[in-house]
């Protein structure tokens, strides 16, 4: 298979570059009724190779300029931290793409353009000129302007699809794996570390559970710096459901099952930090959610955006789970969210989880763990209200920095 990098000579582009070529060989054929005189030949031949080469290079600037991919950005200014736990992603310097060249060649566009038209009228009159002063290079015959003529329209229009076209097939490309490619490894990392954060909690390990959950925190600052679109940010999730249902049949309830399903958490949660998503279109996402796919997702979006709504459907997969790594990720999620949450939200996790059947027994291993943890919070957090009943606060910013489990 062939790479994009061919691609500019490949398909509708090689037919241009073949038509260029074919100007560059009339230069040559119009320069053998010199032959006779060898230094007119060449010299002839030498101009006429160098002024074509020139139109041509102007026409590919031209068409560069036309060509310029715009880049989409979101607003900096309206990203906020959306998360009460102590993984907050705060956007306070967003890294935007440099977009000095695109704006650069919107002005040069819009100038040539107003230019081209305003002059329009007197187009003949500059061409005849140059035709004129081209054919004193080009062996002052009879026949030397109607050439020169020639060559000032045919070089340039080669050029300009040339430019128009390889700006379009390779520098766009090019772009796009310039500023995906940094995300695209941060991408990577966020599932190492899931992994690795699954394999942690197995061995309990609360040390070097503390020590992976900061450097994932660190790398979800680095993904909330690279800002998205909203709509973009929608698309990936999307894209990232549709991969989790397709892999989730291919897949059986073991460890493998459990770092997969970490790593598309992950990812979600990545992603959610890089918009702006309103509670509106998480609650939305809650409420239409069918597929493990969907479910599953909207687990690694509550880490990053809490509502009201989130809270009860985290409770609800708990309860009602679709598989066991479902319930296992739900209820990382709840250990991440219990001081965050108000009486009424505690009593109902505490009583989810002191009566649900699976999660009295030994066996249910790491659930088994991760409910006591919960219910250790819970208790901790209402001996708090207790004791404090002013500060009886709903946000767990001073007590997760070191014990969040998610």
């Amino acid at each position: 298979m062939k790479s994009k990098s061919n691609k500019w000579l490949n398909g509708n582009t090689m037919p241009i570059f073949v038509v260029t070529i074919f100007g560059f060989t009339g230069i040559f054929f119009h320069s053998l009724q010199f032959i006779s005189n060898t230094s007119k030949f060449f010299s002839v031949l030498g101009t006429g190779l160098m002024l074509a080469s020139a139109l041509v290079i102007t026409g590919v600037f031209v068409g560069f300029l036309f060509g310029i991919p715009k880049t989409l950005s979101s607003n900096p200014d309206s990203l906020t931290d959306n998360n009460s736990g102590n993984t907050a992603i705060t956007h306070s310097i967003s890294y935007h793409t440099n977009t000095n060249l695109e704006q650069i060649s919107d002005w040069l566009t819009k100038i040539l353009v107003g230019v081209g038209l305003t002059q329009l009228v007197h187009l003949p009159t500059y061409l005849k000129s140059a035709s004129a002063a081209m054919s004193i290079g080009l062996g002052n015959q009879d026949d030397a302007a109607i050439f020169a003529f020639a060559v000032l329209i045919y070089f340039p229009v080669c050029g300009f699809l040339l430019g128009y076209l390889w700006t379009r097939l390779l520098v766009a490309d090019a772009f796009q794996k310039a500023d995906t490619g940094f995300q695209d490894f941060l991408n990577s990392l966020m599932r190492t570390i899931a992994e690795i954060e699954v394999r942690i909690e197995t061995e309990q390990n609360v040390s070097a559970k503390q020590e992976i959950q900061t450097i994932r925190r660190i790398v979800e600052q680095a993904f909330g710096a690279y800002t998205q679109d909203a709509g973009q940010v929608i698309n990936k999730l999307e894209e990232l459901v549709k991969n989790f249902d397709k892999m989730r049949f291919e897949l059986v309830e073991d460890y493998k099952h459990s770092t997969k399903v970490s790593g598309v958490i992950a990812q979600a949660r990545a992603l959610a930090s890089q918009a702006n998503l309103t509670e509106r279109e998480i609650n939305d996402r809650i409420i239409n959610a069918s597929s493990d796919g969907e479910r599953i997702v909207n687990i690694g979006l509550l880490y990053i955006v809490k509502t009201e709504k989130g809270v009860d459907y985290l409770i609800d997969l708990i309860n009602n789970p679709r598989s066991p790594f479902e319930q296992y990720h739900a209820m990382l999620l709840a250990e991440h969210m219990a001081y965050g949450l108000n009486e009424e939200q505690r009593k109902k996790l505490e009583n989810v989880l002191n009566n649900h059947k699976y999660l009295n027994q030994k066996q249910s291993g790491g659930r088994w763990l991760i409910k006591n943890r919960i219910l250790n919070k819970i208790n901790e957090k209402n001996s708090i209200c207790t004791n404090n009943p002013v500060n009886n606060f709903d946000d767990d910013k001073d007590h997760d920095s070191g014990n969040d489990s998610s």
